[in-house]
């Protein structure tokens, strides 16, 4: 009897009702298949005509310049800055008297922080560090860009509503990309959506980037730019932005869908982040993509540690932390410089 043999007389004798039970199965399987594989073309589709109908963007493969893959490795290879900016909120508010006078935001304090950003930006390249040569910046976007109306708080103190607060955000950013672009040459804008922007009052897990405010800024950028080969852009219709410099795979997501929460205990949020971090990078490993650093916001606590860098935010210490007796941190964001010998080779805490 060969193994054929053997394996038919195992499973003994056919059973009509149990094949045809399994081949309805099967059939059921294929068609939950299919659904969500035409549900995620009616996505992507759908976002492309808005895309395409509103901005006047036609979709265009992701593809990281070629300055930020160059792998040389030879004394006075360029490095590639990394501005990590975040969680600007824009549009909250944050009163001077209820915090007893240490902070105070609106958004003309917003736009003032965000041009001391960008010029200290430029600065801290060329000024000090003057030995360091460039080919290009890469601006990471990494969510919360505005404040949004997610709590009945914020729609009754935010300064601007969600549209006016893309509107005031992008003209401030159009102003920051073209001094980076001028000063660096090229810039690589890279984003992803965070909590504040969405849409709905519960956090959703259906089409959360393409139904965020923080896409939509995203878009009008890239429409206020369009024709410009200086500047490129990734903005995928997920969480989660992975993109490559010399030959590494970096990841850029907002913080709130790390898979752990909690963070305001003793040790603050740097367990909760770590821990994220690490099962974020294990998803990615199971599907076959290393990932070697991660950046994100969310936390408003600024911090190296051993998987990236956790951002601040722009509007510092605020009604909301202070009730929850959180430690006071000043508005600062990350910029980061990478070479592909060293990897970072510094690494500054912009205080605005």
């Amino acid at each position: 009897m060969n193994l054929i043999d053997e394996a038919l007389a195992a499973a003994g004798p056919a059973d009509p009702n149990r094949d045809a039970a399994k081949i309805a199965r099967l059939e059921d399987d294929l068609r939950l298949a299919r659904s969500r594989v035409d549900s995620a073309e009616k996505r992507m589709h759908e976002a492309e005509r808005v895309r395409e109908a509103i901005f006047g963007l036609k979709a265009a493969p992701i593809v990281a310049p070629d300055w930020a893959l160059n792998r040389s490795e030879a004394s006075g290879a360029p490095h590639i800055p990394v501005l990590l900016f975040s969680d600007p909120q824009w549009g909250e508010t944050i009163s001077a008297e209820n915090m007893d006078g240490i902070n105070e935001y609106n958004v003309a304090i917003a736009e003032a922080r965000y041009r001391k950003l960008i010029e200290r930006a430029v600065d801290i390249s060329f000024e000090h560090l003057p030995r360091n040569r460039y080919e290009g910046m890469i601006y990471l976007r990494g969510g919360d860009m505005v404040s949004g109306d997610i709590h009945q708080e914020l729609r009754e103190t935010n300064e601007l509503c969600g549209v006016e607060s893309i509107r005031s955000l992008v003209a401030a950013e159009t102003w920051g990309i073209k001094k980076l672009v001028d000063a660096f040459g090229s810039v690589h804008v890279v984003s992803v959506p965070g909590n504040h922007g969405r849409t709905s009052l519960k956090p959703p897990t259906k089409k959360i980037a393409e139904s965020n405010y923080d896409t939509l800024s995203a878009w009008w950028l890239e429409s206020a730019f369009k024709g410009d080969s200086r500047i490129t852009w990734h903005t995928p219709l997920s969480t989660d932005a992975v993109f490559e410099m010399h030959g590494r795979n970096y990841l850029l997501t907002h913080g709130d869908n790390i898979g752990t929460r909690g963070g305001a205990g003793f040790v603050g949020p740097v367990a909760t982040i770590s821990r994220g971090a690490t099962l974020t990078m294990g998803e990615y490993a199971r599907r076959g993509i290393m990932i070697d650093k991660i950046f994100m916001g969310h936390f408003h606590s600024a911090f190296a540690f051993g998987r990236g860098w956790s951002n601040g935010s722009l509007p510092g210490y605020s009604e909301y932390a202070r009730s929850n007796r959180m430690v006071p941190e000043p508005p600062q964001q990350w910029l980061l410089y990478f070479c592909a010998k060293y990897g970072v080779t510094s690494q500054w805490l912009v205080r605005l």
